[in-house]
């Protein structure tokens, strides 16, 4: 064995991006960056419109977000929100995001990893995207969980 053991959750990272296909240097890498914006723009929007993801690899495993989730809410505490007349729990938005976000996760993936709909799902995801625009908050929020979920990953460095 060279170095340490892997972690549980960077060994099933690991896993995921094996299970992938993808092997080596992606040979369409280049093609998608001479890519026009134009068309670019038009991948991202197929590629949300067929299964909630954006094209892209998966850079953390599902548990280090949880993870980091609980650590936020334990940071924190609630964090109520509004959603038309409705209160919810605010930190189930960026859950749902980083799922899907950082780990690659299809919306029907993360529904069955939350126990919530695809449909569910998508809508978490769709109010944490808006709020990372317009809720300072939010956004100071979610780039601590993101930089927390990478270092259980042990794939940001320290810095």
């Amino acid at each position: 064995m060279f170095g340490r053991r892997l972690s549980t959750g960077l060994g099933a990272l690991v896993e995921r991006r094996i299970s992938s296909g993808a092997r080596g240097p992606d040979p369409l890498d280049d093609l998608v960056a001479a890519t026009p914006d134009r068309v670019l723009d038009w991948m991202r929007r197929k590629a949300r419109l067929a299964d909630g993801t954006r094209p892209g690899l998966a850079v953390c495993d599902p548990a280090s977000v949880a993870a980091a989730i609980e650590r936020g809410r334990a940071l924190h505490g609630d964090w109520p929100t509004r959603s038309g007349r409705r209160r919810s729990d605010a930190w189930t938005q960026p859950h749902a995001g980083l799922l899907a976000d950082l780990c690659g996760m299809t919306l029907q993936q993360v529904g069955h990893y939350l126990v919530r709909s695809e449909s569910d799902v998508g809508k978490l995801r769709a109010r944490h995207r808006a709020r990372m625009l317009d809720d300072e908050d939010h956004a100071a929020r979610a780039r601590s969980l993101v930089l927390d979920a990478l270092r259980a990953c042990e794939l940001r460095p320290d810095r």
